[in-house]
């Protein structure tokens, strides 16, 4: 879509925003929520239509590879500043060389550029890789007078000449064949360097070999004329990445900016090193993570994945339909709207699409249930306290709006900062998750409540029926907090203790480093883990990986999963292409038939996805997660001590510490493996408990302010009021969670749990550890809860009455 004219629509629609919130009058409110609404479907229909080619879809989704490179400066040098601006320039510019034009690059911290390409093949990642770490830093040295007497003595330690370096030339002949190689003296400091090539061009030339062509800029062909002239008879040698691959000799001076390298291995080395000289780097890259998947899995996870989605928005539905009916039905339009809306700005804006998305968008179906819940049982409550249709509809709306609004707005802080501070695997539930949020906000605070004024108008709510009761009984939670508390200890120890015990088997391989391998095994084949770990056990690795399989609970298949050290998976060749080590890739496909076999178009039957993250790599996730982690619940605090009283963030501080650290632990005793997408799924935890504890927070403040007698009981009266809405919502998050832990397939398998985990965890800390420890500070601390709330509404009623003076 054209910038200008989204930019026009966004103007355009944020106004009407202004004008819908400015308007007293009821009808015209009404008229201008039916405009917002119709309009952003249409665009968010037109925008997202059709899904195939509208929306982005990364890697996980699409297939392909995806590389983290980072850059090595010279020893005892530091990166220059315009470093990984060029690097980025010279990648794009080498690839594109090689047609890969969907080529996504992002900049990661100083010295980091994460390179993705969406539906690339595995027999061109290799390839890819090598073009990837090729510096091509050229350089021109010339060779001593005497080299060829002096290098063989200075090879022999008989001889030191200062200022000179010894290197070795191999020669080839025309066909690329090795003849003979030959020990070179040149000077350490190159008389002219390789910035100066301003075209170069190469291949197989009949009667010439493989050459390379080169043309210098203008100031290029100066120098070099000049170079050449003054060494007449000596030989000049051409230095690559610190290897010398040619040493003519200057039988005259050099005119007209050209010359040309001899000696390539092949047509494909001449043809690649002519690329890179046309973009040569500052400084040397080295691949520090690997992630490949191939397109044929990647159409699996998708299928994996809508599955998922649409096994939990239709449990959701229905279940909204049955308990509210009519009611119900409104939510369920305000749900669809939701989505379009989703799909739509996600198209417009072109983010990508992953599997964690896939999970953001399920769990923002919860999270838009769980404000129809509280504004529907709010609705409840007005009218058995006798109120007309119109005035309990008013009512509930006024009254849900701060615990809504807060409550989401704590999760989109949390998923602003997984966007700002994660990684990419992380960053696409993040960016699924803040478009949700927003669209959920619209959908059920403006939308729903459209509709009920059109209901209205046309008289359909005159005998309303609100939807089923949901009866629970009273509970004297906080009479029950010192069990509560031994409860909760003694869960957490366990979960202290499971962490203790795994130590660094707890981490995955994003935080440890080495490789991982998964096979996706259709369900006609059949591959068992003792076949794997027979296979694994011939070639004798230093490390023993571990093997573990997953059926497709839609009985596509199985999923194998290989963990081991890393440079294990893929197979290692030398510069002139001999393998010198077996991969357990080739291995496995070799040794096992069913992972070798092919269908009729020569494609594998078995595919598979590799991802590789060296050591440090892993340790600088580990140190980034952490931060991101820890930059959220501050955030997460600083929020709720900013919105609540002090003793309610307590409560908060006390609530998300129990419920990460219990979460975390059953996930290891899950043998869930600690990874940088389990981090989002933790900062998610924390975001929905904040949510949950927010709303009962809300009804406590209520209470405290309209009710008298003891502050323990009216608290105990709050958690009741709000259990009911507690159980529902959690129940239909939990609903969602569990079709994607049950369909999602092993890419959000774990994820989901995690979270699901953590849903449930929440759910009880938000009554029997929140609440109780907000009162418990509050009476520590020596100061009245209900005088905190007093205060601090008066302070705001002060600061409105002063603004409207002004005013």
């Amino acid at each position: 879509m054209d910038p200008i004219l989204i930019f026009a629509l966004s103007f355009g629609i944020l106004a009407t925003f202004f004008w819908y919130f400015a308007t007293e009058n009821p009808a015209k409110k009404r008229w201008i929520g039916t405009m917002l609404t119709v309009t952003l479907v249409v665009i968010g229909l037109f925008g997202a239509y059709p899904p195939e080619k509208r929306l982005k879809r990364g890697i996980d989704l699409a297939g392909g590879s995806s590389f983290v490179l980072e850059l090595r400066p010279t020893p005892g040098k530091e990166l220059s500043p315009t470093a990984l601006e060029q690097a980025k320039v010279v990648i794009r510019q080498r690839l594109n060389e090689m047609g890969s034009a969907d080529l996504k690059l992002f900049e990661r911290g100083d010295d980091q550029l994460i390179v993705q390409m969406p539906g690339i093949e595995d027999s061109q990642r290799d390839s890819i890789r090598e073009q990837l770490e090729k510096a091509a830093k050229l350089d021109f040295h010339l060779l001593h007078p005497q080299s060829s007497t002096l290098a063989p003595e200075v090879e022999a330690g008989t001889e030191y000449v200062g200022g000179y370096d010894l290197k070795t030339l191999e020669h080839y002949d025309k066909q690329g064949n090795l003849e003979s190689t030959e020990q070179v003296l040149l000077e350490r400091e190159p008389v002219l360097s390789g910035k100066y090539v301003k075209q170069s061009s190469g291949g197989f030339i009949p009667g010439e070999g493989n050459i390379v062509h080169l043309n210098f800029d203008s100031e290029g062909a100066t120098k070099f004329f000049e170079i050449t002239k003054d060494n007449v008879g000596r030989r000049l040698a051409i230095v690559l990445d610190g290897e010398v691959i040619s040493a003519p000799n200057l039988n005259e001076a050099i005119a007209g900016g050209s010359c040309q390298i001899s000696g390539m291995a092949s047509d494909a080395e001449a043809r690649g090193l002519a690329n890179a000289l046309n973009n040569p780097l500052e400084e040397a890259m080295e691949v520090v993570d690997e992630r490949s998947i191939s397109p044929s899995l990647g159409k699996d996870a998708v299928r994996q994945g809508l599955l998922a989605g649409v096994a939990g928005l239709l449990l959701t539905l229905f279940f909204v339909a049955i308990y509210y009916r009519l009611p119900g039905f409104i939510a369920i339009f305000g749900l669809v709207v939701n989505i379009i809306l989703l799909f739509g700005i996600m198209a417009a804006f072109q983010f990508t699409f992953t599997m964690p998305g896939i999970a953001g968008i399920v769990l923002t179906i919860g999270m838009a249930v769980d404000a129809n819940v509280l504004i529907y049982e709010r609705l409840k409550e007005e009218r058995a306290n006798g109120k007309s249709i119109g005035a309990a509809i008013e009512a509930a709306y006024e009254k849900a709006f701060s615990a809504i609004f807060d409550a989401n707005l704590t999760t989109l802080i949390t998923a602003a900062i997984l966007f700002v501070m994660a990684t990419d695997a992380v960053r696409g539930f993040a960016v699924t998750l803040m478009v949700g949020i927003v669209a959920s906000l619209f959908a059920s605070l403006i939308v729903t409540r459209v509709c009920f004024w059109w209901l209205m108008t046309g008289g359909l709510l005159e005998k309303l029926s609100i939807g089923g009761k949901f009866k629970v009984p009273t509970f004297d939670f906080i009479g029950k907090r010192k069990l509560a508390l031994v409860v909760s200890l003694g869960v957490i120890a366990v979960a202290l203790a499971s962490f203790g015990i795994k130590g660094e088997n707890a981490l995955g391989i994003d935080f440890r480093g080495g490789d991982e391998i998964q096979f996706k095994v259709p369900g006609d084949k059949e591959i068992t883990v003792a076949e794997v770990k027979d296979s694994l056990a011939k070639l004798n690795l230093a490390q023993q990986p571990v093997v573990q399989a997953q059926g497709d609970v839609s009985g596509a298949g199985t999923f194998v999963t290989i963990h081991a050290a890393d440079n294990t998976a893929l197979s290692q060749f030398d510069d002139d292409g001999n393998q010198t080590n077996l991969g357990i890739i080739d291995h496995l496909r070799s040794d096992i038939p069913v992972l070798g076999e092919q269908d009729g178009n020569g494609d594998l039957i078995v595919t598979h996805s590799v991802q590789s993250v060296g050591p440090a790599m892993g340790k600088s996730l580990l140190t980034e997660s952490g931060v991101a982690l820890g930059v959220g619940l501050l955030a997460i605090m600083l929020f709720i001590s900013l919105r609540y009283e002090f003793s309610f963030a307590v409560g908060a501080l006390a609530a998300l510490v129990h419920d990460l650290i219990i979460a975390g632990g059953i996930a290891v005793l899950l043998n869930i493996e600690m990874s940088v997408i389990q981090v989002g799924a933790f900062l998610t935890i924390a975001g929905y408990s904040i949510n949950d504890t927010i709303v009962v927070f809300d009804r406590i403040r209520e209470n405290l302010q309209n009710k008298s007698g003891n502050v323990a009981d009216i608290v105990n009266d709050a958690l009741n009021a709000t259990l009911s809405r507690t159980l529902l919502t959690s129940g239909t998050t939990i609903l969602t969670l569990l079709t994607l832990t049950i369909f999602g397939g092993p890419g959000m398998r774990d994820f989901s749990l995690t979270i699901l985990i953590g849903v449930i965890v929440g759910t009880y800390s938000s009554v029997f550890v929140a609440s109780p420890v907000t009162l418990w500070w509050s009476k520590r601390t020596g100061k009245n809860l209900r005088k905190e709330v007093q205060e601090t509404e008066a302070a705001k009623e002060l600061a409105r009455t002063a603004q409207a003076d002004h005013e």
